[in-house]
């Protein structure tokens, strides 16, 4: 059975690169807050957010099974995190961020909470929180995603995924956990976002899907009822042209009329 993301593939792959637009929409919101738990700034987020979704787009013929485009598109977006943390230690300022506390140089967390102007309350209640439980309330609360998103997005159960988020959860005030959701709200991608992504891959040129092999169907048949008769008729004319059983006949003409009668002809 086809998946609404493998009918929106196969559009894209045949010339329609504006089908994109709905997996963009579709798994936006989930890209920027996974890539916004690793990379913990927002403005960042959104560059490398836009990174991953063309990057998916120049290799969408690369993706072998068209229903693991999520589970593919989120692996993109591990290796652009990881693509920037390695750029982001080959900046120019290098030297001054050596000659810095340790302690914030490895916490890079505190810089862009304050940058991005989170609530205070929940900035210092997610920072004192473990990865695996700050990871899903983010992509829960931030990214709007469900159990099973996250599970496919980072590669554990939703059975794990559901115990992280309800441990999450008690570790947090009740006040706090009704905080997240509007303590994100100003973070958002930008309203335009699909619309530009879009503008960009109209003018990346991807190889369009292959023609299926052979004829169309109504041609095919016809030249397969013109290759049967050709065969048949090749037959035909074998057996007109020799005969199974050979008779030496002679001819009227060389024969005398007495001659025939004698034969009983």
């Amino acid at each position: 059975m086809r998946t609404e993301d493998g009918s929106v593939i196969q559009e894209c792959l045949n010339g329609k690169p504006g089908a994109f637009g709905v997996l963009i929409d579709k798994y936006r919101e989930g890209i920027y807050a996974y890539v916004y738990t690793e990379l913990r700034n927002f403005h960042d987020a959104q560059d490398v957010t836009q990174e991953v979704f063309l990057q998916a787009y120049r290799d969408l013929r690369k993706l072998k099974r068209w229903d693991s485009f999520a589970a593919w598109l989120y692996r993109i977006a591990y290796r652009r995190c990881v693509e920037w943390f390695r750029i982001r230690a080959r900046r120019v300022d290098r030297e001054f961020i050596q000659d810095q506390d340790p302690k914030v140089v490895d916490a890079p967390s505190l810089d862009s909470y304050r940058r991005d102007q989170l609530s205070e309350s929940v900035r210092e209640a997610l920072d004192t929180m473990s990865d695996i439980y700050r990871e899903v309330l983010i992509l829960h609360y931030f990214g709007g995603m469900t159990i099973k998103d996250i599970a496919r997005a980072i590669g554990a159960s939703p059975t794990a995924i559901g115990v992280r988020l309800n441990r999450a959860r008690s570790q947090l005030r009740k006040e706090m956990v009704a905080m997240m959701d509007t303590a994100f709200e100003g973070q958002r991608l930008p309203a335009g976002f699909t619309f530009r992504i879009v503008e960009m891959v109209k003018r990346i040129r991807i190889q369009a899907m292959p023609k299926a092999a052979g004829l169309p169907w109504g041609l095919s048949l016809a030249a397969g009822i013109a290759l049967v008769v050709m065969v048949m008729g090749s037959q035909l004319s074998i057996i007109y042209e020799k005969p199974l059983v050979e008779i030496d006949i002679p001819r009227i003409s060389d024969v005398s009329v007495d001659t025939l009668h004698r034969r009983g002809l």
